[in-house]
């Protein structure tokens, strides 16, 4: 991902700005041509010194000293920051996603390109759309994962091409590991277990069948249940449409 000079300056200065003092830390950059460049801090920098170094390095970042009015045109990747010996780190802490909260239509519209197009379309088609669908699968990051399962294990054509889509290996490794992040995450933040009756009442299953597994975050074996266990009307066993 890339930030402009700007985004990054005010990326820059809110990471900073977690502790006074910098001790030992730096700032790796990457120009939009793929050149690193590094700003160093030495011990008991001040926040004010550290902007300012953040700043001359990006002024200087390619090819000798850029016009002012060039500075804007150059994007900069903010790669890492490294700390040593801090007596209070600070861990920034992403907002917890809310199981309860109800799907808004633009949300449920952004699931139903994902799956259906993961499902149902050509792998060809799915290249080509690769920059929509991670478009689409931004817009749904924050969204509990047992309430994305639960929209699209309640509707019969989602259901039918979210099956469709494990028997399809690359799609699915990929698909798999972006949610098995999510229940990771919202397992540590004690989010997912507390909520897997509701899930499992609202989808068809016994949660006795998917409560273990998800304990152990055994997160293969607890998809293989939701495919196994999940009701299709009509031939409950038939997922293919």
């Amino acid at each position: 991902m890339k930030f402009s000079v700007i985004s990054k300056m005010i990326l820059s200065a809110s990471i900073l700005q977690a502790f006074s003092v910098v001790n030992g830390a730096e700032i790796v950059c990457r120009s939009h041509n793929g050149e690193l460049s590094v700003v160093e801090f030495p011990e008991e920098t001040s926040f004010a010194d550290a902007i300012c170094g953040i700043r001359e390095q990006l002024l200087f970042a390619e090819e000798g000293v850029l016009a002012s009015n060039q500075l804007f045109e150059s994007d900069y990747l903010l790669d890492f920051m490294t700390v040593a010996a801090l007596d209070h780190p600070v861990e920034a802490k992403a907002a917890q996603r809310v199981y309860q909260r109800e799907l808004e239509p633009k949300e449920k519209k952004e699931i139903d390109t994902l799956i259906l197009t993961l499902g149902n379309s050509s792998l060809i088609s799915i290249a080509r759309a690769k920059s929509d669908l991670k478009r689409s699968g931004d817009k749904v990051e924050h969204i509990h994962p047992l309430r994305f399962l639960e929209y699209v294990l309640m509707d019969e054509k989602l259901k039918a091409a979210f099956h469709t889509m494990e028997k399809r290996k690359l799609v699915w490794n990929e698909f798999f590991d972006g949610m098995k992040k999510r229940l990771d995450a919202e397992y540590g933040a004690n989010n997912l277990l507390e909520h897997l009756k509701s899930f499992s009442s609202k989808v068809g299953i016994d949660v006795k069948s998917i409560y273990s597994l998800a304990q152990d975050r055994k997160w293969k074996e607890f998809f293989n249940q939701l495919f196994l266990q999940i009701p299709r009307s009509g031939n409950p066993v038939r997922y293919d449409m």
